[in-house]
């Protein structure tokens, strides 16, 4: 979300990084590193880690084994590693956890690991994990979005909160010092409940969703303190939250030729099928749907004339007007809205991913949705946000993939509005 890159965190344990580098045959003196080792942070970050020696590998895995608390680490290997190579460096004491790409990974460095196996087991080079790699843009440049604000905002800090940005500078000025949203993703061998309620006692924060398809969790802290979560070993991610998902729509029977399916000879409309429509709010029992819609029982959200349009142009049986009918009138539809404590209100502005995983997981597990339709979106440049947003990859992405990847049992076939992106 920054005016940095499309370079997002990778869809595999949300990594910090893209895929770009490649792996290399080095042999076991001094190497110069290729530049497509060169690592491209999604924080707009780039560099690589020096390559060393076997004698300099040996002798910085004793020194990092040796720090008190920090266990994790960044390692550059001569080639991609196979499941024996993996189960050799874990017997040594060194545990790959997330591919940053090419054949650099994070891992964890455990106090009692033989340097001598490790440097033995094809490293070209290992370093400590630099908080500042780990941080979006905005966190590290001390930005707050005004919709992260979940907290009273004092009236000295209001004219910059109208603003829609606004920085730690101004809120050391104005003796500020207001709870925000952030989004923190933990290392993968990091126990997730366990050390997300350290971190919220450490941090006088308090965690307001678990999403743990990703391995992070959503925090409500102090501003100053969003930063300081990166230098924490476990923490692998922080980033800002998104502004809440706000409606998209377009359609058109005959532009998308569904009345050739729906006629003969494939008859098709739906039937057996059942859609799961996530919207701004819920479907309203209109007629076109009788018999075939399913409300989220545990959902909060209002009833929205949007998400009634888009179930109807899902599966409207044209019971009111034949030429209005949807695009598959024989599907069963579940009805869940975006949900916001508070409502659309001041310091709740954020969207929340928990919202998103507990409705997915309601309707796949317990009504047997086949397939989602989401026409909501950031709507980047209508609303006025930077452009370079759109394409970034972040935590509620990561959280999408891992459901259409089977997160919540089976692989789930998702569909997306492409936004009213028309500048």
């Amino acid at each position: 979300m920054s005016s940095h890159p499309r370079r997002g965190l990778t869809a595999a344990g949300l990594a910090c990084t893209l895929g770009v580098l490649a792996g290399s045959a080095i042999g076991a003196g001094a190497q110069t590193a290729p530049a497509r080792d060169r690592i491209n942070w999604s924080n707009g970050l780039s560099d690589r880690l020096a390559p060393m020696t076997r004698a300099q590998v040996r002798q910085t895995v004793a020194q990092l084994a040796a720090r008190p608390v920090a266990r994790r680490v960044q390692v550059t290997l001569s080639s991609p590693p196979t499941t024996g190579d993996r189960e050799a460096l874990r017997r040594a004491g060194l545990n790959l956890t997330t591919a940053l790409g090419g054949t650099t990974y994070f891992a964890s460095l455990a106090p009692t690991a033989d340097a001598d196996a490790v440097s033995a087991a094809g490293l070209t080079a290992i370093g400590p994990i630099q908080p500042s790699r780990k941080m979006h843009a905005d966190v590290a440049g001390g930005v707050v979005r005004s919709w992260a604000i979940v907290g009273p905002t004092p009236a000295k800090l209001q004219a910059a909160v109208d603003s829609g940005v606004i920085t730690l500078e101004e809120m050391r000025k104005a003796e500020a010092d207001p709870m925000v949203a952030a989004f923190v993703v933990l290392h993968r061998d990091a126990d997730l409940l366990a050390e997300s309620a350290r971190l919220a006692r450490e941090f006088n924060a308090q965690v307001a969703s678990v999403l743990d398809p990703v391995h992070a969790v959503i925090v409500h802290a102090p501003a100053s303190r969003i930063a300081a979560f990166a230098g924490d070993d476990t923490v692998m991610w922080v980033e800002p939250p998104l502004p809440a998902l706000t409606e998209t729509n377009a359609e058109n029977r005959v532009l998308t030729g569904v009345n050739t399916v729906n006629g003969s000879p494939y008859n098709l409309d739906g039937t057996g099928v059942t859609v799961m429509v996530y919207d701004g709010g819920k479907v309203f029992a209109h007629g076109d749907l009788s018999g075939r819609l399913t409300i989220g029982p545990t959902d909060t959200s209002g009833t929205s004339n949007h998400a009634t349009h888009v179930a109807g142009t899902v599966g409207g049986s044209g019971a009111g007007n034949a030429n209005h009918r949807g695009m598959a009138p024989g599907v069963q539809i579940v009805s869940y809205g975006f949900e916001q404590p508070g409502g659309l209100s001041q310091g709740f502005l954020y969207t929340d991913p928990g919202d998103l995983l507990a409705d997915y997981t309601a309707a796949i597990t317990q009504f047997g949705a086949d397939i989602s339709n989401n026409s909501i979106g950031t709507n980047t440049e209508p609303n006025g946000f930077p452009c370079e947003w759109q394409g970034n990859y972040g935590v509620t992405s990561g959280l999408i993939d891992a459901i259409a990847r089977g997160s919540t049992g089976n692989p789930f076939r998702i569909v997306w509005a492409a936004g009213n992106e028309r500048q």
